[in-house]
């Protein structure tokens, strides 16, 4: 009776297993795929930021952001999407760009500026004209819940008043 129920136990514990590891594979990307997702960075990158917010310059998002964070940080590009949108009834949040860029002390900047939005069970994508979806920035730790601290900013012309607030009181800590 014993040996009855191991192989009871075991033969359910390799059927959870392989259930989870079924659906918690993400789907692999063509080559088709894959280079729609990088000519949707290149056109988000590439796109004037005066159309994002009238209050900016007619110059690239990419060297609008480089410029707010400075010319020695490193910028990473993704493309966020979510491959089960619409599989609910819930159509879930835009396809979108995410520029992410890692500033000092732990600060960093995260701009997410939304492409399509997705109900790939129903209807497909719907392109949209490009919009800024989000705009985070990260200012640090808290010293007793070791959270991150952020801030989310309404549009891209807040950043780089809010950019020099932050490195203001970065340099006074560093004068203390």
């Amino acid at each position: 009776m014993n040996r009855t129920m191991i192989l009871c136990l075991l033969c359910s514990g390799i059927f959870c297993a392989l259930a989870l590891a079924q659906t918690s594979a993400p789907p692999a990307l063509t080559d088709a795929k894959s280079a729609e997702l990088d000519a949707a960075i290149n056109t988000v990158r590439n796109l004037a930021v005066h159309r994002l917010d009238h209050k900016l310059p007619r110059v690239t998002l990419a060297d609008w952001l480089q410029a707010q964070a400075g010319p020695d940080v490193r910028m990473n590009w993704a493309f966020r999407y979510d491959p089960e949108a619409g599989s609910t009834g819930w159509e879930g949040p835009p396809d979108m760009v995410e520029a992410d860029m890692a500033l000092n002390d732990g600060q960093s900047v995260v701009v997410e500026i939304a492409v399509a939005h997705c109900n790939r069970q129903v209807e497909g994508c719907h392109r949209r004209v490009p919009f800024v979806f989000l705009i985070n920035v990260i200012t640090g730790r808290d010293a007793t819940t070791g959270r991150l601290v952020s801030s989310e900013l309404d549009r891209l012309s807040d950043l780089p008043r809010f950019l020099q607030r932050l490195r203001g009181a970065s340099n006074e800590d560093k004068n203390d």
